[in-house]
C-alpha cells in the first residue's frame, strides 16, 4: 500500500514564527532579522493572508538572531541570538502583538545557538548550539523566565556543530542535526530521550549518519519519520 505523502518547506534556520488564534485575539507573524538584530512583527489578514507590519515593529533582539519560537498557547516567544550566545525571551500581548522582554532576558547559552525548540508540553526550551551541544531550560509558566536544566548543556558528539532540532509530537524524543567542524560529504542526526525533568539522554545508536550535510530537520506529524534537510533550500517529501 502506498504511503500518504506530505510536503514541507525546509530551511536552515527557523527565521519565521507565527502566533495563532488559539491563544490570542488575532494571528501574528514574526521574523528574526539577523542583519539588524531585530524582530519584525506583522498582523495576518485572516481572509487574504496578507501581512501588515505592526506599528511597534521592529522589536530589539540580541546579536545575530537566528531562530524564533512561541510557546503553545502563544504567551511567550524566544529568540536564539547566535552572535552573542544567548536566548531572548518575550511576553506577547495577544491584542496588539507587542513583544516585551521577560525579566532576566537574555539568558546565556553555550556558543552560537542557531535554533530553538520548545517541548510540546511547553515546560522546556532547547537551543542547538554550533559549539556542539544543546542548552536546556525550564520555562516558568507564569512569567516565561528561563532556568537552566541540571546537566545542561548536553553534548551531541565530538567535533560536530548543532544546527537544528525538532521534537516528536509526543515530546518523548528530541532530534538534533549537526555537521562536522571540518566540512565533509555527510553530517549527523543525534537522538535524545526527553526526560520528565528536562534533561536529555542520548538514545542507543546515536548519532546517525546522514547522506548529505544537513541544515534543517523535520519530524513527520505521525512521529514515525525523521528527515534531515539538505543545506541548500528546497522541499522535503515523505
Amino acid at each position: 500500500m502506498k504511503r500518504a505523502a506530505f510536503t514541507v518547506s525546509c530551511f536552515v534556520f527557523t527565521f519565521l514564527a507565527m502566533a495563532t488564534r488559539d491563544a490570542i485575539a488575532q494571528p501574528f507573524a514574526y521574523v528574526a532579522n539577523q542583519g539588524s538584530n531585530s524582530i519584525s512583527g506583522y498582523t495576518i489578514d485572516p481572509e487574504s493572508g496578507a501581512l501588515t507590519e505592526l506599528p511597534s515593529s521592529p522589536f530589539q533582539a540580541g546579536s545575530g538572531p537566528a531562530s524564533i519560537q512561541f510557546t503553545n498557547p502563544a504567551r511567550f516567544a524566544y529568540v536564539a541570538n547566535s552572535g552573542e550566545s544567548t536566548v531572548s525571551g518575550y511576553s506577547l500581548n495577544g491584542t496588539n502583538g507587542v513583544l516585551t522582554p521577560i525579566a532576566g532576558s537574555p539568558y546565556p547559552t553555550d556558543a552560537s545557538p542557531l535554533a530553538v525548540a520548545i517541548s510540546p508540553s511547553g515546560k522546556y526550551l532547547y537551543t542547538a548550539n554550533f559549539a556542539g551541544d544543546v542548552s536546556a531550560f525550564s520555562i516558568d509558566g507564569e512569567t516565561g523566565e528561563l532556568t537552566p536544566v541540571a546537566g545542561s548543556p548536553f553534548h551531541i558528539g565530538a567535533n560536530e556543530g548543532a544546527e537544528a532540532l525538532a521534537f516528536t509530537p509526543s515530546g518523548a524524543y528530541l532530534y538534533v542535526s549537526s555537521n562536522p567542524f571540518s566540512p565533509g560529504p555527510f553530517g549527523y542526526v543525534t537522538g535524545f530521550a526527553a526526560n520528565a525533568d528536562g534533561s536529555l539522554t542520548q538514545i542507543a545508536g546515536s548519532p546517525f549518519t546522514t547522506g548529505v550535510p544537513p541544515g534543517g530537520l523535520v519530524v513527520s506529524p505521525s512521529g514515525v519519520f525523521v528527515r534531515p534537510c539538505p543545506r541548500q533550500y528546497g522541499h522535503l517529501h515523505l
